[in-house]
C-alpha cells in the first residue's frame, strides 16, 4: 500500500510493504522522494525499515542524481544501501533515450566484495500508446538488483548468485483518476551454489488520485 503527494519541489511516496518468505512474514516500511533540484537535474531519495531482517533488509537507503541530457538524452549516478546482517553498498549508474513513443534505459548495479565484485545489468523499453501512465514495458536482467523487492534478500548471501530474467508491464490510466498497472515476470535464478530454479511473478496494481 502506498500514499503519494505531489509538493512544489516534487512528489514524495509513503509505502508499507508486506512479505511471507519461507513461513516468516514480515512487514517494511518505505519512504520516497523526488525532488527537483533545476531544469536539468532532479533526485531519488529512499530511506526504509524492516522489523525481521532476512525478509526485507532490516535498513535500506537510496539516492540518485538524474540529468536531462540534449536530444532527449538522460543519465542517472547512485548508489543503494541494504543492512541485513552486515552492511551492503550498491552502485548504479544508468543511460535512458526517449525516441518518438519508445523509452529505452541501460541500467547497471556494482556490488562490490571481499574477493569479487558483483554485477547486474538491465535494460528495460517502454512503449506509451497515451499520457505518461499508457505504457506497455518490456526488460531483460542478469543479476540481482537491490530495487527488486522478491530477491534482493539473496544479496546477503556471501555466494556469487547467478539470475536472468524476463519481464512485461501493461500500465493504463483511465480519465487520469485511475491507474492499472499488470506485471508478470519469469526468472532463472541460482538460489543455492549450482543449483538453479525458475521463478515465475505476477502482480496487479490499482493507483487512485484524488
Amino acid at each position: 500500500m502506498s500514499y503519494s503527494r505531489s509538493t512544489g519541489i516534487g512528489s514524495v511516496i509513503g509505502r508499507l510493504n508486506y512479505a511471507n518468505r519461507f513461513s516468516n512474514g514480515a512487514m517494511q516500511l518505505e519512504a520516497d522522494a523526488y525532488p527537483r533540484i533545476s531544469k536539468t537535474f532532479y533526485s531519488y531519495i529512499n530511506v526504509g525499515i524492516s522489523d525481521t531482517s532476512g525478509v526485507f533488509p532490516h535498513y535500506r537507503a537510496g539516492f540518485s542524481l538524474y540529468a536531462n541530457l540534449p536530444h532527449s538524452f538522460e543519465a542517472e549516478a547512485g548508489f543503494r544501501y541494504l543492512y541485513f546482517n552486515d552492511a551492503t553498498w550498491i552502485y548504479t549508474g544508468s543511460v535512458g533515450k526517449y525516441f518518438k513513443n519508445y523509452w529505452f534505459n541501460l541500467r547497471t548495479y556494482i556490488t562490490p566484495g571481499n574477493s569479487n565484485i558483483s554485477h547486474s545489468y538491465s535494460f528495460t523499453t517502454r512503449y506509451y500508446f497515451g499520457g505518461a501512465d499508457d505504457y506497455f514495458a518490456f526488460g531483460f536482467r542478469t543479476g540481482i538488483s537491490p530495487d527488486n523487492k522478491s530477491n534482493n534478500v539473496q544479496l546477503s548471501s556471501p555466494a556469487r548468485i547467478k539470475s536472468n530474467s524476463l519481464s512485461a508491464e501493461y500500465n493504463k490510466s483511465f480519465k487520469g483518476l485511475t491507474i492499472l498497472n499488470l506485471t508478470g515476470s519469469w526468472q532463472h535464478q541460482e538460489y543455492l551454489p549450482a543449483t538453479f530454479g525458475n521463478q515465475f511473478s505476477f502482480g496487479i496494481g490499482i493507483q487512485k488520485r484524488f
